[in-house]
């Protein structure tokens, strides 16, 4: 299932680095190969830790080797197994924020969907988006870190600069602005 290919090619005893240096000088695509043999169920399982979801992380995984041809061209790696693991961390990241971002409307702002009525439905991530802008910056900061990222107050507070009872303010009156923003936003439609 995951092998690239079978069978071995002429790169194929090439410790990791020669194969990143084999790849800079000529392209061939064989170097992926070996690279996707070498480390395409290992960022597997990885993926699967942080996803919980084999489809996911089989995409990711995909994902991340397509872009190795571009990517292995334009970043100088130096240890590629760190390496490739903190792109596939970061993928993961990306993916886990983005099915935040759809969960986190529908959980904080029911009152959104239900006032919208069903041919409107949940605002889109975009309109989360714009709707974030609209928010105060500590506001903005403090509900993306807590909401998406899904931090405690305390590392809120770490991360930001924050005091804690700070963080705890900012949090409540974002999720009280946004509310009000779909509020109004939902009035102005329905007039």
């Amino acid at each position: 299932m995951w092998k690239f290919f079978t069978g071995k090619n002429k790169h194929s005893q090439k410790s990791d680095e020669d194969l990143l240096s084999a790849y800079k000088a000529t392209g061939d695509g064989e170097v992926i190969a070996v690279l996707y043999d070498r480390y395409a169920q290992l960022l597997f399982g990885f993926c699967m830790k942080y996803l919980k979801d084999e489809e996911g992380s089989k995409d990711v995984v995909g994902q991340l080797f397509a872009k190795l041809f571009d990517d292995l061209k334009r970043f100088e790696v130096q240890h590629f197994k760190a390496w490739v693991t903190r792109v596939a961390f970061n993928a993961c990241m990306s993916r886990l924020e983005s099915e935040r971002r759809n969960v986190y409307v529908r959980e904080e702002f029911p009152e959104v969907e239900e006032s919208a009525g069903a041919s409107e439905g949940v605002p889109d991530e975009t309109e989360v988006l714009e709707a974030m802008k609209s928010l105060k910056e500590e506001q903005r900061v403090c509900l993306e870190l807590f909401y998406l990222n899904e931090l405690s107050y305390a590392q809120v507070s770490e991360r930001s600069g924050y005091q804690l009872n700070q963080v705890k303010s900012f949090i409540q009156n974002g999720k009280r602005n946004l509310e009000l923003y779909f509020r109004k936003k939902h009035e102005s439609i329905n007039k």
